[in-house]
Formats: C-alpha cells, structure tokens, sequence
C-alpha cells in the first residue's frame, strides 16, 4: 500500500470513529446511560452495527472514548478561565457556573463519569 494510500485510510478511520462518537455522544445526552447501546448508537447515524464495532471493542471502551472527550471539553473551558486576568474569587466564581451550566444543559452527561 502506498504512503497516499495509508493516510487516506487513517483519515477516512479518524473520521469514521469521530462519526461513530458524535453518534453516541447524541444517545447518551438524549436516552442516557441506561438506554446506551451499540445498537441505538450505529442506528443514529445510519451505520450497521459491525461498523461501531470495528472502531470499538465493546460498549465500555466508547463510553472511556466519550469520557475523556466530556472531560476535554470541560477542561478546555475552565482553563481559559484559570488563564485569564479576573481576581481569584471571580474566577472561582466563574468556573462554578460554568462547571454547573455545562451538567445542567445536558443532564445525562454526567453519567458518563460513572463508566468503570
């Protein structure tokens, strides 16, 4: 396989499994945790069921995927705040109602810090 060949593989698999955890990402804030599961998530987006799991072993290693991505996002906004020029108290303030407005806009995304 040529060198063209081996990127657009590995461009087409990032894409594909950025599909599959946007798709999931989408059960998990609308059905919850409870009512997760492959199937739902390859139906959200069209797939078959053996294409989600061609990225993803099981149920468990998509939901530490989407874990770590949750997590991400939540970091990602608080540090612009610790980054920024507000006294410690504003910031402390200000990363509370972030941390509390980023749960309550999508309830069931916490649930997601429960995967072991």
């Amino acid at each position: 396989m040529s060198k063209l060949q081996n990127k657009l593989n590995h461009e087409y698999n990032n894409k594909m499994k950025q599909r599959i955890e946007n798709a999931a990402m989408k059960v998990l804030t609308t059905y919850g945790l409870e009512s997760f599961t492959m199937d739902i998530v390859a139906q959200t987006d069209g797939l078959g069921k053996g294409t989600v799991y061609r990225y993803f072993k099981n149920k468990k290693e998509l939901l530490l995927c989407l874990r770590e991505t949750v997590f991400n996002m939540l970091k990602n906004d608080l540090l612009d705040v610790v980054k920024s020029d507000l006294p410690s108290e504003k910031k402390i303030e200000l990363m509370l109602e972030k941390s509390l407005k980023f749960f309550a806009e999508s309830p069931n995304i916490g649930s997601i810090f429960a995967v072991k």
